[in-house]
């Protein structure tokens, strides 16, 4: 936000610098007439203020048109309420509206005013800010910080789309988890279990993906001196093919085989000292099988060790795998059976896809929040840029004529008058890349499986930067190139 807010203000400033190159004519007669330079700096710098002011309210009236949407991104409600904030917060926006336009009316008054008078009213070119590198540096800075915006949208929103498309170790589609809350479990699984529909069932105190963990220590098989930590996870029959894990050896828990006994995950292996895995005896019990890596937790977190136990008893979920060609049918079913089953806790029921969304709802609003703040940095400088363009043409009016009626084709002219703008989006890129890539790496580091930092996220970035810059100059350019060279010549 700070940041745009000094895109703006470099904006407004090199837009009433081109704007007062159109007057330095009126205030040279003025001054010859017997106007004081501090009357006219004052004048200058009240224009400026007024026209700030003039913005004020019609940004608070967008302000309150724009809280909806703010809100649903934040994930927060905000109201614009008339209390102690509102009127501290209108305080503090009218202090930065009126020193936005102080600033800028006296710093271009101050230029304006100390050219020479002869030189003016002959009708000389005042280059304002010609010989200033801190106008291009301006320039620069804006589009400097529109591409790191750019870059990190992108990257975001890549990180998001591999968290959905990633493969979590265990199968989502057609996967919905009910919360048990006190009804039957048992009675529900069994009468569900009628429905050629329902393809499996097994429950456990948590479904993957979850926020809740148990932690649990136990001593390593090879060393019983030593304790380790390891997740802890209680289920019911069935947990492995019901979820679609990965069984690497032996087998999963069935009440017609096994009625003890824990699964481990790869990690616990490493953890727990064990060498074969299938039949060592653990704290908990003797392992009967080893899945691969699953993802119980968020991509925030590797993959820890885990040991499954089989306790249907605290089973707080239940995972049901249903045929996604019948799924309208297969809820009502459910629902259905719900009720005929017993307990006061009403029917709810998510996709594991839908669980993934609120899991990392904080991450998409991240997203759509930087992509809106770099679509209003975008068009913000773009009106920055529009004013750059527009005061390089006006300098160079004369000199554009001439050319034209010396053979100067229009696509030269143009190029002439682009130019520069195509070494400042170079320097700034030079100057993002560097600085989007810590940004991003710093942000990319809370994953434990993360996207690539691709080298194709800083060249889109840059390309977006170019083609934005050259479709807001090229059309004042443009404008320019195909003037009457007459016209120009009688310009000044």
């Amino acid at each position: 936000g700070i940041l745009i807010l000094i895109i703006a203000c470099i904006n407004y400033l090199n837009l009433t610098s081109a704007q007062a190159i159109t007057q330095t004519k009126s205030l040279a007669v003025r001054k010859v007439c017997g106007a004081s330079g501090t009357g006219l700096i004052i004048q200058m710098i009240m224009e400026s203020t007024i026209v700030s002011l003039i913005a004020l309210p019609f940004a608070l009236q967008l302000a309150q048109i724009s809280l909806p949407l703010v809100s649903q991104l934040l994930g927060k409600s905000y109201q614009l309420t008339l209390n102690y904030n509102a009127f501290l917060s209108i305080g503090i926006l009218t202090l930065i509206t009126v020193s936005t336009g102080a600033l800028s009316g006296l710093l271009v008054s101050l230029k304006i005013t100390s050219f020479s008078l002869t030189e003016t009213l002959k009708g000389h070119s005042m280059a304002i800010g010609q010989r200033h590198n801190m106008r291009k540096i301006m320039v620069i800075f804006q589009i400097f910080i529109f591409i790191i915006l750019i870059a990190i949208t992108i990257l975001v929103q890549k990180q998001v789309d591999f968290a959905f498309s990633r493969d979590l170790g265990f199968a989502k589609e057609g996967l919905i988890r009910v919360p048990v809350g006190d009804h039957n479990y048992e009675l529900f699984k069994q009468e569900i279990s009628k429905n050629p529909n329902i393809l499996t069932v097994s429950g456990a105190m948590w479904l993957p993906p979850h926020i809740n963990k148990m932690n649990i220590s136990i001593p390593k098989v090879d060393e019983p001196e030593k304790r380790v930590s390891v997740y802890g996870l209680f289920v019911d029959y069935h947990f492995v093919r019901t979820m679609g894990l990965n069984l690497l050896k032996g087998t999963d828990f069935d009440e017609t085989k096994n009625n003890s006994g824990v699964i481990v995950n790869e990690p616990a292996i490493k953890k727990l000292g064990l060498k074969e895995a299938i039949g060592e005896k653990i704290a908990f019990g003797t392992i009967i099988g080893v899945v691969s890596d699953f993802n119980m937790y968020s991509l925030h977190e590797a993959v820890g060790p885990m040991i499954i136990g089989l306790n249907p008893s605290m089973c707080r979920e239940i995972a049901i795998r249903i045929n996604t060609s019948n799924i309208k049918p297969t809820i009502s079913f459910l629902k259905d059976s719900w009720k005929v089953t017993g307990g006061t806790t009403p029917f709810e029921f998510e996709f594991t896809n839908d669980v993934l969304k609120r899991l990392y709802q904080s991450d998409i609003r991240f997203s759509r929040t930087i992509g809106l703040m770099a679509i209003i940095a975008i068009l913000i400088a773009s009106l920055g840029l529009f004013g750059m363009s527009l005061l390089t043409s006006q300098q160079k009016t004369k000199e554009i004529g001439i050319r034209k009626i010396n053979g100067a084709r229009v696509g030269q002219v143009i190029i002439l008058l682009i130019r520069d703008f195509l070494n400042w989006i170079g320097i700034a890129f030079v100057i993002a890349c560097p600085v989007a890539f810590y940004a991003m790496n710093r942000w990319i580091v809370n994953f434990a499986y993360r996207t690539e930092l691709s080298w194709w996220i800083f060249a889109s970035a840059g390309l977006m930067a170019l083609v934005i810059t050259l479709l807001t100059v090229s059309w004042q350019s443009w404008r320019v190139a195909t003037r009457n060279p007459v016209e120009a010549l009688r310009y000044e």
